[in-house]
């Protein structure tokens, strides 16, 4: 007795039949959820052997049957502008994206494991993203500019710079341009500028919205600080921008600048010059870093106009501001508003010195801190939240009338000096409207 060779034809006979078996589990695995009229070719037996047995090769044949019912797995065709939006706005990648929404998701029982069709892949978050950026590029190269707003700032930027062949990475200080499009304040673009000239900043402006838009025809207003190199009668950035137009335009300046000249200039007439970038030389200006260590002692209340406002909205000096005129004008204020912080002192943040002042006046009883505060009571803060409040174009030549009213009560010497600084202003504004 002895072991024959292999059969072949029964060996592959058997491989055919197990492999028919794996094509028919996988197909069962995906099938999906169609219409009732769909249909599909299935495998079945037409022998009478049980529906668990596969039959052979030779003893099959194809029918038409209606498919069965199983995960459903259909794909998601809504749109997802907002959550593309988002994505920029946030600045997260796509991979994350498809996290935190997938997440998001399944805790509200959107998706689960019988029904995957609502879950979002990388890639649909990619295609709507470049659906988003495409439409965005094709509003604004259509839309119509008619008001630019442009301002500066210092920014710490990373910059890559190269050494015996290494490249290395540093930070430097840039005087970066930003420009909004109003109304709706919606952002252009921004530039990075080597000097604060005027001719380097309008012709980098119009290069910006040059390559945007087609705005020579539309512009009809520029907004912008009241500054000498943006508001300069010859050769400033608007009037520059005039002569490259080769027609006027209406200038909207920062009245909230405007309202700091006349309180700046008589502080610097009462305590002299800066001796830093947040210390002064005279008497008041050294305490103002130290104004809390001052107590509430009896001082004298100076009546103010405040309109109501809701403190929600502002930012937390003019919080701040708003509650200790509110309080000095009765002549109470509260334990918490006297610890409470006034505000880092630097110079171009004239709100926190005013805010520094009002603290020093109710710990101390100086005859000049009596004339400041009684200044920014009934002059300084009443005309910074009207402008706040009334912020609009149309309601400048009122908060400019009201600024110059209040400041009719002081006395001979410093109504010279506040109304020489207004005169100056208002004599530069003039010039704007009729230019």
């Amino acid at each position: 007795m002895y072991i024959g060779s292999v059969d072949n034809v029964m060996t592959q006979s058997i491989q055919r039949r197990e492999a028919m078996k794996r094509m028919y589990d996988d197909f069962m695995k995906k099938s999906v959820c169609r219409p009732s009229t769909s249909s599909i070719q299935m495998i079945v037996s037409t022998s009478g052997s049980s529906s668990t047995d596969i039959p052979d090769e030779d003893e099959i044949r194809v029918i038409e049957t209606p498919l069965r019912s199983g995960k459903e797995t259909q794909k998601r065709r809504g749109q997802l502008q907002n959550l593309a939006s988002v994505c920029d706005r946030t600045g997260i990648s796509d991979r994350s994206a498809v996290f935190i929404v997938n997440a998001a998701l399944l805790d509200l029982n959107v998706i689960n494991t019988d029904d995957s069709s609502k879950v979002i892949d990388r890639s649909k978050i990619r295609r709507e993203r470049k659906k988003v950026s495409k439409h965005l590029q094709y509003a604004d190269s259509n839309k119509i500019i008619t008001v630019i707003y442009f301002d500066g700032r210092k920014d710490n930027t990373f910059v890559m710079t190269t050494t015996n062949n290494t490249a290395h990475r540093k930070t430097i200080t840039e005087e970066h341009i930003s420009l909004l499009s109003e109304p709706d304040s919606e952002y252009i673009g921004h530039f990075s500028i080597d000097s604060v000239k005027s001719n380097t900043i309008e012709k980098s402006t119009v290069d910006v919205l040059e390559m945007k838009f087609e705005f020579c025809s539309s512009l009809v207003a520029m907004g912008c600080d009241g500054t000498a190199v943006n508001t300069g009668p010859k050769n400033g950035v608007i009037d520059l921008l005039q002569k490259h137009l080769k027609r006027p335009l209406q200038w909207f300046v920062c009245l909230l600048h405007a309202n700091e000249l006349p309180f700046r200039h008589l502080f610097s007439s009462l305590e002299g010059t800066t001796t830093g970038s947040n210390s002064f030389s005279g008497s008041i200006g050294k305490r103002l870093d130290n104004c809390l260590d001052f107590k509430v002692e009896a001082f004298e209340p100076f009546p103010t106009e405040l309109l109501g406002l809701n403190t929600d909205l502002l930012s937390s000096d003019q919080k701040y501001m708003y509650q200790m005129c509110s309080a000095i004008s009765p002549g109470t204020v509260s334990p918490n508003l006297a610890i409470k912080d006034p505000g880092k002192l630097t110079h171009p943040r004239w709100l926190t010195c005013a805010n520094r002042i009002l603290r020093l006046y109710i710990g101390t009883a100086m005859e000049n801190f009596k004339d400041l505060a009684n200044f920014i009571i009934k002059v300084y803060a009443p005309t910074w939240f009207d402008i706040k409040t009334k912020s609009s174009c149309k309601y400048g030549p009122i908060n400019v009338f009201n600024m110059v009213k209040r400041c009719l009560y002081l006395r001979d010497d410093l109504k010279n000096i506040v109304f020489k600084t207004v005169q100056k202003m208002l004599f530069s504004l003039i010039q704007k409207i009729c230019c």
